[in-house]
């Protein structure tokens, strides 16, 4: 009679013995199923933050961020590459990817970001992880912001080089007061002009020759915090080029990008002193040049838009005493244009940079830092959601001001007791 094969010695047929090796081997056949792991399992976190999430999958809830080089524990794997990991008095899910049976360090980290042969994403993903073990090491951080540049010029670069590219996000025409303004200077003092609405924590810029498509490509960087919003602090990034002299520059943004960046990229891309800022010239010129093709697109939306409010069944227009009830003034010229807000105790301007139209319709309006989406609604009234993604405030319904008799005006409540 042939042996019981993974059944142990000295328990029957039927004992739990039998019980829990047909449920181990059973385990392994499962396509990703976890498995229970030696408690002694000892892995390392290599990333520069890692999530620890509820369950394995990457939009499970977060339980914990584990900074890189804490020692953890593997208490379970799934065969989907998501391991379950205990670090301290904390556990959860994520990649395995993520780990590291040995303990990272700054130094091979930094050695490996200024390796030369690897490809730029592994050279930066070394940066940022060696920048998150030693935070304040200036050289790790200077080779994380020239790696930064280096990326986003190559974008730039296959821009360029790519004849059926879509033109620029933004075109913008400026010059500078003073005969001997250079035309490096005259750019920053055009740079510095979007870091003066009093929301831009800090910004970087960097501009160099390209001899490869003989223009000056530079890399702009800041960093703004939605003061009186509940919106988390997000890093804007403009690259694209520059060309002429301090009379008449010639600016394109060709790429465009805004997120919300981890503490270590924050920190390593911040400069030393970022409240310090150099003498630069007076500009004489600054203004967004739109194609007729973009202006086409605005002049039917020209004029006011005021904002209504849902009461009940019906759409209505606040009558308020002692704060603006809401408006959006566009205004389009010969080769420019311009939204004007007026949201409560504060109205303020902004340029429009580009314009472009969705499939549904949809006509974005771009400005410097943020946008604005016009979307008609169906109805004989001119009607329309403009949802702002810079200023929630402004996000609601709006009638074109002549149509606005049609919809009934109500008191707003801070009118209460004002004569």
């Amino acid at each position: 009679m042939g042996k019981c094969v993974g059944v142990p010695t000295g328990k029957s047929a039927g004992g739990p013995g039998l019980v829990v090796a047909v449920l181990a081997a059973a385990l392994t056949l499962v396509p990703g199923v976890a498995r229970p792991e030696p408690a002694s399992t000892r892995v390392f976190v290599s990333g520069s933050l890692v999530n620890l999430r509820e369950k394995p999958f990457p939009t499970a809830s977060v339980v914990k961020q584990v900074p890189i080089a804490t020692e953890c524990a593997v208490e379970e794997k799934a065969d989907s590459g998501w391991w379950r990991i205990r670090c301290a008095d904390s556990q959860g899910w994520t990649k395995s990817e993520l780990l590291s049976a040995e303990q990272p360090t700054f130094e091979p980290l930094l050695a490996l970001s200024g390796d030369s042969k690897l490809p730029l994403k592994d050279r930066f993903d070394s940066v940022v992880r060696a920048v998150a073990l030693n935070p304040k090491h200036p050289g790790a951080r200077t080779r994380l912001w020239e790696l930064f540049v280096e990326q986003e010029r190559g974008q730039v670069e296959n821009l360029l080089a790519d004849a059926t590219a879509p033109r620029p996000l933004a075109h913008l025409a400026a010059a500078c007061k003073g005969e001997e303004t250079s035309a490096e200077s005259c750019f920053r003092s055009v740079m510095r002009r979007h870091t003066g609405a009093g929301y831009i924590e800090w910004h970087r810029l960097h501009l160099e020759n390209s001899e490869g498509v003989g223009k000056r490509l530079f890399v702009s960087v800041a960093f703004q915090a939605f003061y009186g919003s509940k919106q988390p602090k997000q890093l804007w990034v403009h690259s694209g080029t520059v060309e002429g002299d301090a009379k008449k520059l010639d600016i394109q943004v060709l790429t465009l990008s805004r997120y919300v960046p981890s503490d270590t990229l924050r920190m390593a891309l911040e400069p030393e002193h970022p409240r310090e800022q150099p003498q630069l010239p007076e500009l004489s010129e600054y203004k967004f040049v739109l194609t007729e093709e973009e202006l086409l697109m605005l002049r039917p939306l020209a004029g006011e838009w005021l904002k209504l409010e849902q009461q009940g069944q019906q759409l209505v227009r606040l009558d308020a005493c002692t704060y603006k009830p809401g408006a959006i003034e566009l205004t389009v010229r010969e080769s420019t244009a311009s939204v004007y807000f007026t949201i409560g105790h504060d109205p303020y301007t902004r340029e429009v940079a580009g314009v472009q139209r969705a499939r549904d319709g949809a006509i974005l309006l771009r400005h410097w830092y943020g946008s604005l989406n016009h979307a008609a609604t169906k109805g004989k009234r001119r009607v329309s959601q403009w949802t702002s993604s810079e200023d929630e405030h402004i996000t609601g319904v709006y009638v074109y001001e002549t149509d606005a008799k049609h919809f009934r005006s109500v008191k707003a409540s801070d009118c209460e007791g004002v004569e």
